[in-house]
């Protein structure tokens, strides 16, 4: 029998009666798992991202999947040519931020990260969000930029307007964007001895605006600790990222139309640092009726998660209790990285924050980078490494939001 670690089983009581903020139990799922080759990530997504550039045929489709009159067919046609023009800014930024010098590829990289956050916009907002009919509160950065003594205390504090809402650009994305949705390998038994694999989504979807977010600002080192591609590295030079990693698998015995069928959804959160740890498994939250089908096992410095279920019927159709995990960001087909408080952004708000003050003390403050540049200093291998991730990154997690995808390297 494995060991309980009895920390967790406090936590997850604690929480038993509270309602789950992100369902297990199923819906309706619109949104699909993609495999992606990471060595040719950057080419793949944007060469995706070109069907947006034929407007009748966006049109079209919009009108379709969100019926949309023929009354509105002229300003859908607009809004459509608008976020061809962001789409078109952004990898022109991104290509210019690839080619260029330590002194301005933050800057390129900043603006990239704008335009594709322009195109989520115009792609889940309606006309009032367009570039020429949106409120002037959203025509600025929504941030303030406040000066530290070194590049390192500089901090982007969001603007907060008197309605209480972000103002400024970054405002108006937020309202916009979401996390993505969980997903699972999920492995179906089928009578007779034969299976099938594949990777399933198994979770709702969160919208940004749903979490607070905190207004006394964020730090470059906010950012860096909230990237998972800069994970492995953060550890290396003893700085602890604010994620977990993880990955969730799923076995259902199909059973026959005789026998009843079952699952079995297994969470794994993988050793990581302890403070980490236990802010990530606070999210955790099981409904009481599953306590008895519910098995947890420690690991050092990690822990996993087993529910059991038995149901009738179809297979997929899973309408058992809701349970709730944190939210996580996508990365690998087998790994995930799940954020505690920091979910208050996903991860394109990460990038989205630490380009504007990397770009903006680039700009206006280079008097302070260009020493760092000319000392070679830690902070700037970082930066160099984020702005490299960003540029990979921010393309592929809008195409996931617009597709209603979840992009996953192999």
């Amino acid at each position: 029998m494995a060991t309980i670690d009895w920390n967790i089983v406090s936590v997850i009581m604690a929480l038993a009666n509270l309602s789950a903020a992100r369902g297990y139990s199923g819906g309706v799922m619109a949104y699909k798992t993609t495999i992606v080759n990471e060595s040719n990530a950057y080419e793949y997504v944007w060469r995706r991202l070109r069907q947006f550039h034929d407007i009748e045929t966006t049109v079209s489709r919009l009108s379709s999947e969100r019926s949309i009159g023929k009354d509105q067919h002229k300003n859908l046609l607009k809004q459509m040519a608008q976020l061809s023009y962001c789409l078109t800014q952004a990898y022109e930024f991104a290509q210019s931020a690839k080619t260029s010098g330590s002194t301005t590829r933050a800057l390129q990289a900043y603006y990239s990260v704008t335009a594709l956050a322009n195109a989520e916009i115009l792609w889940r907002g309606d006309g009032n969000v367009s570039l020429d009919r949106r409120d002037k509160r959203y025509h600025r950065h929504g941030f303030d930029l406040r000066i530290g003594s070194s590049v390192e205390d500089f901090l982007a504090v969001p603007q907060v307007h008197e309605d209480g809402k972000i103002d400024g650009l970054f405002g108006l994305w937020r309202d916009h964007s979401r996390h993505v949705p969980q997903y699972a390998e999920e492995t179906i038994m089928y009578p007779g001895g034969t299976a099938s694999t594949s990777r399933r989504v198994i979770s709702s979807i969160t919208p940004l605006s749903d979490i607070p977010i905190k207004t006394n600002g964020f730090s470059m080192m906010d950012c860096f600790k909230h990237t998972p591609l800069m994970y492995q590295h953060l550890y290396s030079i003893g700085i602890v990222p604010e994620l977990a990693r993880g990955v969730i698998t799923s076995t259902v015995d199909a059973g026959d139309e005789q026998n009843r069928t079952s699952s079995r959804l297994t969470t794994i959160i993988h050793p990581c640092n302890d403070r980490v740890r236990e802010e990530v498994l606070e999210f955790f939250m099981y409904h009481p009726n599953d306590w008895e089908q519910l098995e947890i096992n420690s690991l050092p410095g990690g822990a996993i998660f087993s529910v059991n279920r038995e149901f009738s019927g179809d297979f997929n159709h899973r309408n058992g209790h809701s349970n709730s995990s944190p939210e996580s960001f996508s990365l690998l087909k087998n790994e995930m990285y799940f954020v505690g408080a920091g979910a208050l952004l996903n991860e394109y708000g990460y990038y989205f924050l630490g380009l504007y003050i990397m770009g903006m003390i680039s700009r206006y403050h280079p008097q302070k980078w260009i020493k760092e540049i000319q000392r070679n200093s830690a902070i700037t291998h970082l930066v160099d490494q984020f702005i490299d991730i960003a540029l990979l990154r921010t393309p592929l997690l809008i195409l996931g939001q617009m597709e209603d995808e979840v992009l996953l390297f192999d």
